[in-house]
């Protein structure tokens, strides 16, 4: 599978514009491959990495999906969301934020200063 970002309304001669324009001909001349190529919106971008970021969060704790799902007082269905990239409530973060989860990584890929 290849996804590519595509902007909403993209600036006429931007890269995005670029990109969007690209991928239509592309995939005018080969409509074979329509299945395998998906365009995602921006906001399903940044979902998918703070998923990503989390997972690593989790990781590097040394802790299973069920034993942070349970700290921070989720179902197992719903921390496997977030880590697919559905956005968490604000309270789940908060709690998370108490046993150590770096919660400025997992929003915005910058890391804090240790504590």
């Amino acid at each position: 599978m290849f996804a590519f970002l595509r902007r909403a309304d993209p600036s006429p001669g931007s890269l995005d514009d670029w990109v969007a324009r690209t991928m239509d001909r592309f995939m005018g001349e080969h409509p074979e491959l329509g299945p395998f190529v998906q365009p995602i919106t921006a906001a399903a971008a940044e979902g998918d990495v703070m998923g990503i970021r989390l997972r690593e969060e989790r990781k590097r704790l040394g802790l299973t999906q069920i034993q942070l799902a349970e700290h921070g007082g989720v179902s197992l269905s719903s921390q496997k969301l977030y880590e697919k990239g559905r956005s968490p409530a604000c309270t789940y973060l908060a709690v998370l934020d108490g046993i150590g989860v770096d919660v400025l990584y997992v929003l915005t890929g910058r890391r804090e200063a240790p504590r």
